[in-house]
């Protein structure tokens, strides 16, 4: 369930770009229920899907319906049917929102009230041998991220500046630094928690090992924090930002997956004419958010984590072991 909810609140921000993946997608094999269900009768297959500036081989939608339906009336019907599409869309979003809301309330209230049964001794332990289960998570969300960015991340295609898109192009290797000491977070707690104090000297050995785990979950903590900052204000100022129409071009066409854009070829030019630049400036402004959003989660499980770092150091030090 706490995943779950934290997906939830994830995804709820997706209805920013609803539009642009109705749009966009309109014409693909998995939106045909879609279109089966706003588009009148008998159009879904048709004149519904009149692409979009009437696709590579004609000028305008117009002259694509005049050649394959003699009609004008196409990008009409198209029209009608994505906007009662995209407003269901954005019920469903502000509905799991609400719902996620609701779980994680409930989670909260269980949460506090086993911890009221349950003896701190047994809380301590427990907390102790599930560490590494508890970041499992961040971890795999780090690296899988950190890899996403660098490998297919669309702020690679502009010019780094301190004024554009392409300087944030660093969250990659980010995610994936602070998928490394989320990973070396996981097995000291793993080591912690196997490690049997008999005598002093063992003592020594597991408090250090305590005080690296409280480093390395430090140095997440304040890498996952710039990360969390960071596309928390590029999300917020992306629409400001300088774009040419290359570099809108070149992002929509490594946005688009449904074959919608045309002149993407690398020496092409007016690339992807088919997206503007405010279609492309809300599917960034939205993974930016999505970015913040997941950063802010593993925050949360990082600065968790480092209180249960402290609280453990304090009951080590305590620790008496006179009886040996």
């Amino acid at each position: 369930h706490t995943y779950r909810n934290k997906f939830l609140i994830c995804f709820a921000d997706y209805h920013g770009v609803t539009w642009v993946w109705i749009n966009h997608w309109w014409h693909v094999g998995a939106m045909e229920w879609v279109r089966e269900l706003f588009c009148p009768a008998g159009t879904a297959n048709s004149k519904c899907m009149v692409p979009i500036m009437g696709g590579a081989n004609f000028t305008s939608e117009e002259e694509w319906c005049q050649f394959f339906h003699n009609d004008t009336d196409c990008e009409d019907i198209r029209e009608d049917a994505q906007a009662e599409a995209g407003a269901l869309g954005v019920v469903f979003y502000t509905a799991n929102l609400i719902w996620a809301i609701l779980l994680i309330l409930l989670l909260l209230m269980t949460m506090n009230v086993l911890q009221g049964i349950i003896t701190p001794p047994i809380v301590q332990a427990s907390k102790a041998a599930n560490i590494p289960a508890w970041l499992t998570l961040p971890i795999a969300g780090c690296l899988s991220l950190g890899l996403g960015l660098i490998f297919s991340s669309p702020f690679t295609l502009t010019t780094p500046s301190d004024e554009s898109i392409g300087s944030v192009n660093w969250l990659g290797t980010g995610y994936l630094v602070a998928g490394g000491t989320f990973t070396i977070s996981a097995l000291l707690g793993w080591f912690i928690s196997v490690f049997s104090v008999k005598n002093r000297q063992d003592k020594r050995r597991k408090t250090i090992a305590v005080i690296i785990f409280i480093s390395t979950m430090f140095l997440s903590i304040i890498v996952v924090g710039a990360i969390f900052i960071t596309s928390l204000i590029f999300s917020v100022n992306v629409v400001s930002l300088p774009l040419s129409d290359d570099e809108r071009g070149s992002i929509a066409c490594d946005y688009d997956t449904a074959g919608s854009c045309t002149n993407c070829c690398h020496d092409c030019e007016n690339k992807c004419p088919e997206w503007s630049k405010e279609d492309v400036v809300n599917v960034t402004r939205t993974a930016l958010k999505q970015s913040a959003a997941l950063a802010a989660i593993f925050l949360l499980y990082g600065i968790s984590a480092l209180r249960f770092g402290f609280a453990l150091r304090t009951h080590i030090l305590n620790y008496h072991i006179d009886y040996v």
